[in-house]
């Protein structure tokens, strides 16, 4: 009877022994898709984020060639600044929704540095009163440039950060 109990006693060490092999195993095996999933997470949020980063420098851009145009008189009612500002508010808003924080600071800059080019090339202006205004185009021209550089510097690092 001893040797009875010795193979009762080893398959039922053996059992509870595959048991918690097992457990350790299904508990390993959801921790690498959990790992998966955040990384998978991840990469699609830096793309998107890239995206809309990506889509606010063409608008902030697209709105300086629409000053350009409108300071040469080939854009008498600014409707060009405009629709590039528009593009731009909606490249700000994707900005504001993929973030982070800092970024959504930074679009906002630019945003606002556009509308105010937006506002200048809308307002119903001669040759002449444009000349006049040349002072005030190179001010918002440097205002812009200087808040998309910022805007490409923080994202430059927003999108080297792996861990956003």
């Amino acid at each position: 009877m001893s040797e009875a109990w010795g193979a009762v006693v080893a398959a039922a060490v053996s059992g509870v022994l595959a048991i918690v092999v097992g457990v350790l195993a299904y508990k390993a095996g959801r921790r690498q898709v959990a790992d998966q999933e955040m990384v998978a997470h991840r990469a699609w949020r830096r793309q998107h984020r890239l995206d809309a980063y990506q889509q606010t420098v063409a608008a902030a851009d697209a709105v300086l060639m629409a000053l350009y145009r409108w300071a040469m008189g080939r854009d008498a009612d600014g409707e060009s600044a405009q629709a590039a500002t528009e593009r731009l508010g909606k490249a700000y808003a994707a900005v504001g929704v993929m973030g982070p924080e800092a970024m959504r600071d930074l679009a906002g800059q630019v945003y606002i540095d556009a509308c105010a080019i937006s506002q200048l090339c809308g307002s119903a202006a001669s040759g002449a009163q444009r000349r006049a205004e040349a002072q005030r185009c190179n001010d918002l021209e440097t205002d812009l440039q200087n808040s998309v550089e910022e805007f490409v510097q923080g994202a430059a690092r927003v999108v080297d950060d792996h861990t956003q």
